[in-house]
């Protein structure tokens, strides 16, 4: 099926991202960077070069815990566990006749490991219930190594530690490590620029919209898990030969709780800000931390509080505002190979949707009863009833966020049942929402060329309208955020389209200018349309056929004229008797 454009209403005015600004300057900046640390063994004494190679390596360390919470929102209160895990590896490999290459390999294979597990546990349980279980599952992991390294004295050193080899250069070993730092954040800001970093971006964003334009969540999540899991393994891996001593310390809660301040007060996100915050803090920690103890710690507590409150992305977040004159708006690359879209199905005839007696109870009740529901291509099906009736469980059960207990799901031709929702959407289903899922903190260009990606389409060739570049899609209007998401869900012409409630926080013309278009959508594309509406005008205006649902079950399904005369819906749904 090709795509149709369908004209949107006139936007309002203009609202300034400005990403590109950032983009010109992040060479230089990055360049910079490279420059000073390449520099630093030159100029520094041994002693402080020696605080600004455990600066990077606790820098590393913070960059490991972004890649889970500043790229895909997983908070884990017990990432020492991996950094530890790395540390204690050399201890144990070195001691039993390993080079300190072998041993600190096996150190990150044992942390991205240990992540994989508590990644794939934690991520398979629903959402709602996910991301505790991930912060329980860290800190009990962090405890249990702490004690284990405690007990385990021949193995370990006990309480007091094992010992690590130890360079004798403080410059050579520095620029190994500045050398693994910059490689690491190199590797995977390139990764960012690519599909991997559109996933990660749009999961963070607006988690149900990426989903439902194809991402695989649970996925997307546990590779980035794992990846911060090895590589704070790593930088444990290099701690060891800095510290030259590996206490149980180094897997407990007092380490875990630092790296989540370093990396709240440098800014998540970002290659820059980990490495900011925990160096800024460490080596204040090294300088300031012995004689002022106390006036250090309650300063690093008021910084903070400070950076909480006055600049939730960090420090890094307020150098991107000002280059960004004001704002801190992420910006996608402008080329990201699409993702490739399966053909659709052979198809025996006309019929896009079939909905087979589905059963969907909540906590024991009831919602949908053996629910049945079809959809023929070009065909707009308007769903109605009362509050309570089953209709947004129903798309929810087609589009696969509500668990089917019983019935089936077909989606052209296919039982699409046990299919999760980002491979029912790779296949042809679109979803819109009550209130409209866009990623607001993203630019209208952005949305628009997440869309094409992930519908199989290159973003270098989605035609951008003047100004779409320049506004924030958090500030569009209503109507505007509504012809956006439909922009959005049509890019990857589906052959099947859910609404719900499309009309929700409309005026009348709006209302009307939008119903145009869905109708235009059905006839021009041949897509089978399943829309959830209470007014009745719009019902009237869309519905080629209008199904009636009454505590779970379908008590009317016919035309409009029909169904107002149906004795049953005066009753259960018009209060008519």
């Amino acid at each position: 099926m090709t795509a149709t454009a369908v004209a949107a209403p006139a936007h309002d005015r203009a609202t300034r991202a400005r990403g590109p600004v950032v983009r010109r300057w992040a060479a230089p900046l990055a360049a910079a960077a490279v420059g000073v640390l390449a520099l630093a063994p030159f100029g520094l004494a041994p002693h402080a070069l020696g605080i600004l190679t455990l600066g990077l390596v606790y820098g590393l360390f913070t960059y490991g815990l972004d890649l889970a919470w500043g790229r895909v929102g997983l908070i884990s209160v017990g990432q020492a566990a991996f950094f530890g895990a790395g540390a204690y590896a050399v201890v144990i490999g070195t001691d039993a006749g390993l080079s300190l290459p072998v041993a600190g390999l096996l150190g990150v294979v044992a942390g991205a490991l240990l992540a994989a597990l508590i990644g794939a546990v934690a991520l398979s349980v629903p959402e709602a219930t996910g991301v505790p279980l991930l912060i329980l599952l860290t800190l009990g992991a962090s405890q249990l190594l702490q004690r284990t390294a405690t007990s385990l004295r021949n193995l370990t050193g006990g309480a007091n530690g094992g010992l690590a080899p130890v360079f004798d250069l403080v410059q050579g070993y520095y620029v190994v490590l500045a050398s693994c730092a910059v490689a690491v954040a190199l590797t995977a800001g390139l990764l960012v620029k690519g599909r991997r970093g559109l996933f990660q971006l749009t999961s963070l964003v607006n988690p149900l919209r990426a989903e439902h334009l194809g991402v695989d969540l649970r996925a997307t999540r546990w590779v980035a898990f794992t990846a911060a899991g090895a590589v704070s393994a790593l930088a444990g891996v290099l701690f060891a030969p800095v510290s030259g001593i590996v206490t149980p310390a180094s897997l407990g809660l007092a380490l875990s709780a630092s790296v989540l301040v370093w990396l709240a007060v440098g800014g998540k996100g970002s290659i820059a800000g980990p490495f900011l915050g925990a160096g800024l803090l460490t080596i204040g920690t090294q300088t300031l931390g012995g004689t002022l103890q106390s006036w250090y710690v309650l300063g690093t507590a008021a910084l903070f509080i400070l950076v909480v409150q006055v600049a939730p992305d960090g420090l890094a977040g307020l150098v991107r505002r000002a280059l960004r004159r004001g704002r801190d708006v992420p910006a996608l690359p402008r080329r990201i190979r699409p993702v490739h879209r399966p053909a659709a199905p052979e198809t025996a005839g006309d019929r896009v949707l079939e909905v087979r007696d589905v059963e969907v109870s909540f906590g024991g009740t009831p919602v949908l009863q053996g629910t049945s529901l079809t959809v023929d291509r070009g065909e707009v099906v308007c769903l109605i009833g009362p509050n309570g009736a089953g209709k947004s469980t129903l798309l929810g059960a087609v589009a696969g966020t509500v668990e089917v207990a019983r019935g089936s799901v077909w989606f052209e031709g296919v039982d699409v049942t046990a299919q999760p929702t980002h491979r029912r959407v790779r296949h042809g289903m679109a979803r819109m929402f009550q209130v409209p899922r866009v990623f607001d903190q993203l630019s209208v260009a952005d949305n628009r060329r997440a869309a094409a990606v992930m519908a199989g389409v290159g973003a270098e060739d989605l035609a951008v309208h003047a100004g779409e570049e320049d506004r924030v899609a958090g500030e569009l209007s209503m109507a505007d955020r509504r012809h956006l998401e439909l922009d959005m869900v049509l890019t990857g012409s589906p052959e099947l389209l859910l609404l719900d409630e499309p009309a929700a926080g409309l005026s009348h013309d709006e209302t009307g200018a939008l119903a145009a278009r869905i109708r235009a959508v059905a006839a021009a594309e041949r897509c089978g349309i399943v829309v959830v509406e209470h007014d009745m005008e719009l019902v009237r205006q869309l519905a080629d056929r209008v199904v009636v649902l009454s505590r779970g079950a379908v008590i009317a399904d016919g035309s409009m004229d029909e169904i107002v005369a149906h004795d049953s819906v005066r009753t259960a749904y018009l209060g008519v008797p």
